[in-house]
């Protein structure tokens, strides 16, 4: 338990923008996470952040096979504020925040890779609006940018554009403007939706935009509204 207390700077903001008070989290950690085994302590804190979660999708993140176990022990060894609940973990927003906070501030990159990788898996069980939330309390802004680019589309011809459309308005004129392939993004939902005659104008806004770092893989240094236009036969 005490391989979670990286640098004990407790008073500050944690990922989802929520101040989590520092005798609160050196209360968890000082006084309640010694009390558990070493499997459920990490369990537990890392993926709070999820709110609930499903010994399928723990084993897939932490990489380990006894997730359901540790989760029916929860049963007979109550953990403060955090629950079993048909086989899921369930956590009181409070002990959720505190527990994110302190694994997210003793492995920040671990824990945003493992924020990612629990988007991309619930992308695939069709919980995309699940994933959007849970990007969108990180607070590199950029990863939710990145998901958006590469799933929003495909959700957005599967029927989800009006949940893209309304993560995409959450950002400021000034950020789709920063982040460029957003307007891609922007375009396609209007095709998808069937906008067409909004189409000249975004050529006309975008031309020779070159993609940023979420569609460069693709498209390499092509335009990605070029390659639009030349498809819809408006260039």
């Amino acid at each position: 338990a005490l391989r979670l207390a990286g640098n004990r700077g407790y008073g500050e903001s944690m990922a989802s923008g929520t101040h989590v008070s520092s005798e609160l989290a050196a209360y968890v950690l000082d006084e309640i996470l010694p009390q558990y085994s070493a499997q459920l302590v990490e369990l537990v804190s890392e993926v709070a952040f999820l709110g609930i979660c499903t010994a399928e999708l723990a084993n897939a993140l932490l990489d380990r096979s006894d997730s359901a176990l540790l989760i029916e022990q929860l049963r007979t060894d109550e953990f403060p504020l955090v629950r079993e609940k048909d086989g899921a973990l369930t956590y009181h927003p409070l002990m959720r925040r505190v527990l994110e906070h302190l694994a997210a501030r003793r492995e920040p990159e671990r824990h945003t890779a493992r924020v990612i990788r629990a988007a991309e898996l619930l992308e695939l069980e069709g919980e995309f609006s699940r994933s959007l939330m849970i990007l969108a309390n990180h607070p590199d802004r950029e990863l939710l940018v990145d998901f958006i680019v590469r799933f929003g589309i495909r959700q957005a011809f599967l029927g989800n554009a009006h949940l893209v459309r309304s993560h995409l308005d959450s950002f400021s004129s000034r950020q789709v403007q920063q982040y460029s392939d957003l307007q891609f993004v922007y375009m396609m939902l209007d095709v998808v939706e069937g906008n067409f005659s909004s189409l000249p104008e975004w050529v006309r806004r975008l031309h020779g935009l070159k993609p940023g770092p979420s569609l460069s893989g693709d498209l390499g240094s092509e335009s990605p509204v070029e390659v639009v236009a030349v498809m819809l036969g408006l260039s």
